[in-house]
């Protein structure tokens, strides 16, 4: 499991994994924004930073062009099924 942003760090790790035929599944969390840089920025007095917004990054594409079954979902009932699905897919 992973946040959104942190993801756009190790996203290229998809990649190795399909190569290496690894059974992983990830789920991403996506809230659209760096929120712990967000809070740094207030923290540190400079709210607004340029560049914490993350709108409409589409993750899924993103790992299906590394070669990965990927699927987007929006309720906890449908990532429990994509979820259950995914640990029998081989």
């Amino acid at each position: 499991m992973i946040g959104g942003s942190s993801c756009q760090y190790s996203l290229q790790s998809v990649y190795t994994e399909v190569q290496r035929e690894a059974h992983l599944t990830h789920v991403v969390l996506q809230k659209e924004e760096y929120d712990i840089l967000k809070e740094l920025a207030e923290l540190e007095e400079t709210p607004n930073v340029a560049g914490l917004e993350l709108p409409g990054i589409d993750i899924a594409s993103l790992a299906k062009g590394y070669g990965a079954n990927a699927v987007s979902t929006r309720t906890a009932g449908e990532l429990g099924t994509v979820y259950r699905v995914s640990l029998k897919v081989k």
